[in-house]
């Protein structure tokens, strides 16, 4: 319908006749009030309710289109100052290269700046007025509209706002376009929260009695994206990133505020905050502040709770964000994450740990620490006993930075308050973590040569370590020594220079006094690589000289003092040699080629004279200095590939090894020959055996032996988008464990999925080990329980855990884990 122009017709018809006879004002009052009724009645052009009439132009920064179905103009005086519009509103405006904006809505008014002179509607535009439209194609003149003054936008009725994918509803929305600002009442928003380069975007949805916008206007050194930021603030509100009209879980809090940030980051403050689960209230937290995801803001991470032999019922709870510092250009970046552990366990006492890790381009560390005032007894190996102190904890760091110069710096601290709390609390790190050590190191790598500065003193008394106070090393790897070449090939030196003043230290418990001492050589090892047809030969020669100062003489026991200097020359010799022979198998293996490989390999070496015994010699290193030893080891590796497309697959390897002395009585107690050492890997993913024994000649028996199949036993009958992975093997030590193992994990769907690891040891005749997992995945949260019983330790319980779905990924598996059974993660 067109639009109606409300004025003030009595008046008007008295300014009429003061410049027309009484008739002809008459005459014309009347036609105005019938053009009025026409105008107001007629119906709309084509028969159309909804007719289409743009008005484009600008809004601030925008460029804005209009859609209408009943418009209806006020005007003060000549003035434009307020259209209402009925019957339905659509809004579209995008500001110059940015995102677009949609508005929607039953009704809506529309506020003018009555101080500037627009045109109408139906009336042709001034001659300086030039139209920008938004779509392709300009519409016809008269309908056009410049709206650089519109002040404020009224809508009510299932209104809908889109600014750029972030999706706001209510019954009332008031946009007032001066202060750029948008009220909601008795709103809901979702969209999605951006979290900068290479980092997902993360949906989140909000329910609040009130929710108002502030945008902010595109910034010229914003770079490459000018899109309009929004300030959100929301008032008696609930927010999850679960899109379930009742979500699994969501945050109910007072007042929450949602700002922009730099590197298209968000920041936000919650008063008055709950965590809530299924519908129940879990933490409560008078002010949260924090960035990532609308939950993440909520800085609890993982919860678990159970109970357990050792521990009782325990609830472990774990907090953390990033840490974002401003780097060399002024723009906030991560810098790091930190992590805050607050646990509880009611046989044991509370407990709390920090985790800080960081990462920049020039250095990079982590920090760990944990703190239990502990009220019980250790149960390790399954005997319970006190520990030395109730205050237990420990404490880790690791730094690298890289100096001017290309110098690198290493440093590392770690301390242990007993010797026993590392098995009892983190069994996993004592037993196959990296060994607890101090040190701080500088280091200075060419091509083919090394520098390194050493310092490491003894952080705990209960270890048995060597002290370098300090150590400097010096070396150079693969250096050829002949001009051009030899041969055809080169002759190549390896050599290394060392100095040092150390102190081996043993554990308090031993009462062993310390051993101090110089140590001071050069060690140089020459390789010669020749081929003689298909044989590759490569004889080497090696030598050292150490000299030593020590206080106390070490193959006494307990050592003895001693203060002579003495030195120590080794000398060894010996040789490198292997071949490889193939034949290929035409269409062998289900119609595809088949090549065998096989590899025979040598090592002869022989420390043919040294000037003192190792026992004589202070263990500075982790490694034993050589005696005279004579050995020949030989190698046998067989492999067989095809190549079903570009990728050559190797379908079984099979290797045998196995050492023979000729001093037999000197090196090995009288024998020939030593164990034999054979491992198979045979099949293709998704089948796999794997196996590996060794086997004594002399006693005629089986010394270890390993064997395990894992397949990847695909979907479950009668269940969609299902998944399983079997893993079933047995391992054997002589005089030691005969356990049996088998190790399921199966995906039931989307969200369902079910774990198992089970151990027997038929040696020791019971159940070794066996966990039971049930996990259910929700909207990027993740719920398990699990049930265990470890009968090494002792130990058995519950635990039911709660965590984001990154924190239930497993980490990268191999071939070795897959032969231990540990592929369904770490169990």
């Amino acid at each position: 319908m067109a639009p109606a122009v409300h004025r003030e017709p009595v008046g008007a018809a008295r300014g009429a006749r003061r410049f027309l006879p009484p008739v002809a004002a008459r005459a014309l009052a009347v036609g105005g009030l019938v053009l009025a009724a026409w105008l107001m009645l007629a119906p709309p052009a084509g028969g159309q309710l909804d007719r289409l009439r743009g008005i484009s132009g600008e809004l601030a920064d925008f460029e804005v289109r209009y859609r209408y179905g009943r418009l209806t103009l006020w005007q003060q005086g000549a003035r434009l100052n307020k259209l209402a519009v009925t019957e339905g509103f659509a809004l579209v405006a995008r500001p110059r290269g940015g995102a677009r904006m949609t508005l929607r809505s039953d009704s809506a008014v529309i506020w003018i700046d009555p101080n500037v002179k627009l045109p109408l509607p139906g009336l042709p535009p001034p001659r300086n007025f030039v139209p920008r439209p938004f779509y392709e194609g300009s519409p016809s003149p008269g309908q056009w509209l410049d709206l650089r003054a519109v002040q404020a936008i009224y809508a009510e009725g299932d209104v809908y706002l889109d600014l750029d994918g972030q999706v706001l509803r209510a019954e009332r929305l008031f946009f007032d376009t001066v202060l750029q600002q948008v009220v909601l009442v008795d709103g809901f928003a979702s969209g999605v929260l951006r979290q900068g380069p290479g980092r997902p975007a993360i949906p989140f949805h909000v329910r609040a009695e009130e929710l108002r916008l502030e945008l902010e206007r595109p910034a010229e050194d914003r770079g490459p994206d000018p899109r309009p930021r929004a300030r959100f603030r929301a008032r008696g509100c609930a927010a999850s990133s679960c899109d379930f009209g009742i979500p699994h879980y969501h945050i109910h809090a007072s007042d929450i505020r949602i700002d922009p940030y730099e590197d298209d980051h968000v920041t936000v403050a919650l008063s008055s905050a709950t965590l809530n689960v299924l519908g129940l209230p879990v933490f409560y937290l008078p002010y949260l502040w924090g960035r990532s995801s609308l939950l993440e803001y909520f800085p609890l991470r993982s919860v678990s709770a159970g109970s357990s032999r050792r521990f009782g019922t325990f609830v472990y709870t774990e907090w953390g964000d990033d840490i974002r510092m401003r780097d060399a250009d002024g723009r906030r970046r991560k810098w790091g994450s930190w992590r805050l552990h607050l646990d509880n366990r009611n046989r044991r006492g509370p407990a709390a740990g920090l985790d800080l890790d960081y990462r920049t381009e020039n250095y990079h560390g982590a920090v760990t620490g944990y703190y239990t005032r502990d009220e019980g007894t250790d149960l390790a190996g399954g005997t319970a006993f006190d520990p030395p102190d109730n205050d237990r904890g420990y404490f880790r760091s690791f730094h690298r930075q890289r100096l001017p110069g290309d110098v690198q710096l290493d440093v590392e601290t770690a301390w242990i308050r007993d010797r026993n709390f590392l098995h009892e609390y983190f069994e996993d790190e004592a037993r196959t973590g990296k060994i607890q050590e101090n040190y701080a190191r500088l280091s200075r790598d060419w091509d083919n040569a090394t520098f390194r500065l050493l310092v490491r003193p003894r952080g705990n008394d209960f270890f048995t370590q060597a002290e370098h106070l300090p150590q400097f090393t010096a070396a150079l790897y693969s250096q050829p020594l002949v001009p051009g070449g030899f041969l055809a090939t080169n002759l190549y030196l390896d050599a290394e220079a060392e100095a040092t003043h150390a102190r081996l230290r043993f554990d308090e418990a031993s009462n062993w006094p310390d051993l101090n001492g110089d140590r001071a050589g050069m060690a140089a090892a020459f390789e010669l690589p020749l081929r003689v047809g298909p044989l590759h030969l490569a004889p080497f020669f090696s030598g050292s000289y150490t000299g030593y100062r020590a206080t106390r003489k070490p193959s006494e026991i307990p050592p003895v003092e001693v203060d002579e200097p003495d030195g120590r020359h080794t000398w060894t010799a010996g040789l490198r040699a292997h071949m490889q022979f193939w034949k290929v198998y035409r269409g062998a293996l289900l119609g595809m080629d088949l090549r065998h490989l096989i590899e025979p390999q040598l090592l002869y070496t022989n420390t043919f004279d040294t000037s003192l015994e190792p026992a004589a010699i202070i263990p500075l290193d982790d490694t034993a200095p050589p005696a005279e030893f004579e050995a020949i080891t030989v190698r046998l590796q067989n492999r067989l590939q095809v190549k079903p497309g570009r990728d050559v697959l190797d379908v079984l390897q099979f290797n045998l090894e196995n050492v023979f002395y000729p001093e037999k009585d000197r090196d090995n107690m009288g024998h020939t020959a030593g164990s034999l050492f054979a491992d198979l890997r045979a099949g293709v993913a998704p089948f796999l055996l794997l196996a590996d024994g060794r086997y004594d000649w002399n006693e005629h028996d089986l010394l270890l032996g390993n064997v395990g199949i894992l397949s990847a036993l695909g979907p479950l009958p009668g269940i969609a988008r299902s998944h399983a992975a079997l893993y079933v093997g047995h391992r054997f030590a002589r005089r030691i464990s005969d356990v049996f193992t088998v190790n399921l994990r199966a995906g039931l769907g989307d969200k369902w999925s079910v774990a198992t690891f089970f151990q027997y040891d038929y040696r020791g005749d019971r159940v070794l080990n066996q966990r039971y997992v049930l996990g259910r995945s929700f909207h990027r949260f993740r719920l398990e329980m699990e049930f265990y019983d470890d009968g090494g330790s002792g130990d058995h319980g519950f635990r039911i855990r709660f965590a984001p779905v990154e924190y239930f990924q497993r980490r990268p598996r191999n071939l070795d884990a897959l032969a231990d059974g540990r592929f369904l993660g770490d169990y």
